[in-house]
């Protein structure tokens, strides 16, 4: 689930209740599937996160999915690319190795989690 929080009272321009989930904006959620596709993308035996997210270019797109709309959550297609700061821990010596900045291009999709709450899907990621 990725919400910034929850409303805190009726806001009658958007249809909110109290504790229904506040989302991140589309530039603010770049930062944090890249931040997800590191710790997925892991090599084995490797505990991999990032320090720092540069974006270079980002883009999103309206997808048409009916479950989102029928919530009221974003729906996008969100590409991006840019220079990420990954730190890494291998686990079999528990040896911390230096941050490396690396190039990173990323797709993702907003999705629902199975809660029913605002979620993203990485569909494709790489580092350079």
């Amino acid at each position: 689930m990725k919400v910034k929080g929850v409303h805190k009272k009726f806001d009658k321009k958007i249809g909110a209740k109290p504790g229904d989930p506040v989302e991140f904006s589309p530039k603010e959620k770049v930062p944090l599937a890249v931040k997800d596709a590191i710790k997925l993308y892991a090599p084995k035996g490797h505990l991999c996160w990032a320090e720092s997210v540069d974006i270079d270019k980002f883009s999103f797109n309206p997808l048409n999915d009916q479950e989102l709309a029928k919530r009221k959550y974003s729906s996008y297609s969100f590409t991006a690319n840019g220079k990420v700061s990954v730190r890494t821990l291998v686990t079999s010596s528990d040896k911390y190795l230096p941050a490396k900045k690396q190039n990173f291009n990323i797709k993702f999709k907003d999705v629902v989690d199975s809660m029913g709450q605002p979620d993203i899907e990485i569909t494709e990621f790489n580092l350079n």
